[in-house]
């Protein structure tokens, strides 16, 4: 479509723009683990919040380590070259190493 602009006789043309709904938000409430920990510094290497319950202490401790091992995987997945992250060798036996 095309029209011409009143003050000068120019072309003027227009563009139909079709808006693009963000996604809804997802809020997801967990009651069976309503303590939280929060593991390192956001300005120091990341920081990870761990839920668990405090009446399971050996869950929190299972939990709390498996939160250790995976910032200590961020870590050294961001530590590395792009070259390496190119290895085709698995996170998991990486993880291991």
């Amino acid at each position: 479509m095309a029209n011409n602009c009143e003050y000068c006789n120019a072309p003027i043309h227009f563009m139909q723009v079709t808006m693009i709904q963000p996604p809804e938000s997802v809020v997801r409430t967990i009651t069976d683990r309503p303590d939280y920990i929060r593991i390192g510094d956001p300005l120091h290497g990341g920081e990870i919040k761990v839920y668990y319950s405090a009446e399971d202490p050996a869950e929190g401790e299972r939990l709390v380590m498996a939160a250790f091992k995976i910032r200590d995987l961020a870590q050294r997945l961001l530590a590395e070259t792009s070259v390496t992250m190119l290895d085709p060798t698995p996170l998991s036996q990486r993880m291991n190493a």
